[in-house]
């Protein structure tokens, strides 16, 4: 994982995606950006998260980006914009997305060189305490 001072950013994505990431990074407020290169496919999936209170207006500022620079059609590379919040019943993610996609090396950027190890525990101990709840 990389903070803003050592942003890594992968080899495969072309340039004005590069250029989008670092651009994002440097003028919001972003949790984590996180990249998947789909197995088998030339999809890439790029997920910037960010915490539910920034949500609307950093959407605002970066959808319009996404949209001019169209980089699905271009260069198949998929951006999302989501929002995290500690309760999973108030987030876009679910637990078995991040289990599944939210390794450290696909993490290219965190806020917090933990970010990611501190959303699967949240979650960990959020499904714990309702198993021993419903139990």
């Amino acid at each position: 994982m990389k903070n803003l001072n050592s942003l890594n950013l992968p080899e495969d994505l072309t340039l004005p995606v590069q250029n989008f990431i670092y651009n994002a990074v440097c003028s919001n407020e972003l949790m984590l950006v996180f990249y998947i290169p789909v197995v088998n496919s030339k999809l890439k999936i790029l997920t910037l998260v960010v915490d539910k209170q920034n949500y609307a207006a950093i959407v605002c500022v970066l959808q319009p980006q996404v949209d001019v620079l169209n980089a699905l059609e271009k260069y198949d590379t998929l951006i999302t914009i989501n929002y995290h919040k500690v309760s999973s019943n108030d987030s876009h993610f679910h637990f078995s997305y991040l289990q599944l996609h939210l390794q450290p090396c696909f993490v290219i950027y965190s806020n917090h060189l933990k970010r990611w190890n501190s959303l699967f525990q949240n979650f960990y101990s959020i499904d714990k305490q309702k198993a021993i709840i419903n139990y």
